[in-house]
């Protein structure tokens, strides 16, 4: 018996997040795949660069493939696709998606979809609404926003930035 094991990271909760989101599924009606590029869909790819992007805080492309390579288990199983390889995910073909998203009829039709599964807009007409103001403490230098002033934690040494919550 072998037993293997790999890191998982936030690959999980980043492919969660973006499948709520209907990416996938927003790209792949939008956009076609070439008839003889095997792999995962438009859609899925732009899942798995994103996820390289969020996690890795880079967005080179030419460093994907080797990313994808690294994690290529993990990356199988979030995104259910067993036959996937580092090779789908080479430059070459993370430019020819950006040359499908240059085409600015098609770019503009998913991203008007994409937009509208996003976003929520809530009617706040009300007659009343209140507004509760904290002061919450911070670790960074005083400047514009940050401040030093008085303090509830008892830390006049820290600057603070005043918070405010709305209820309706």
């Amino acid at each position: 018996m072998q037993i293997r094991s790999n890191r998982v990271g936030d690959l999980p909760l980043l492919a969660q997040l973006l499948n709520q989101s209907k990416v996938v599924e927003q790209i792949d009606n939008h956009f076609f795949t070439h008839a003889n590029r095997k792999g995962p869909s438009e859609g899925k790819m732009v899942i798995v660069w994103l996820m390289y992007i969020i996690s890795q805080n880079d967005h080179r492309l030419s460093h994907v493939e080797s990313w994808v390579d690294q994690s290529l288990d993990v990356l199988r199983w979030v995104c259910e696709e067993p036959n996937m390889e580092a090779s789908h995910f080479s430059d070459d073909y993370l430019g020819f998606l950006l040359e499908q998203f240059s085409v600015s009829d098609q770019w503009l039709s998913y991203e008007t979809e994409q937009n509208q599964a996003l976003l929520q807009i809530f009617d706040l007409s009300q007659d009343i609404v209140r507004l509760d103001a904290t002061n919450v403490k911070s670790f960074r230098l005083a400047c514009r926003l940050f401040q030093i002033g008085h303090s509830k934690q008892r830390r006049p040494d820290l600057p603070s930035i005043k918070n405010n919550a709305s209820q309706c």
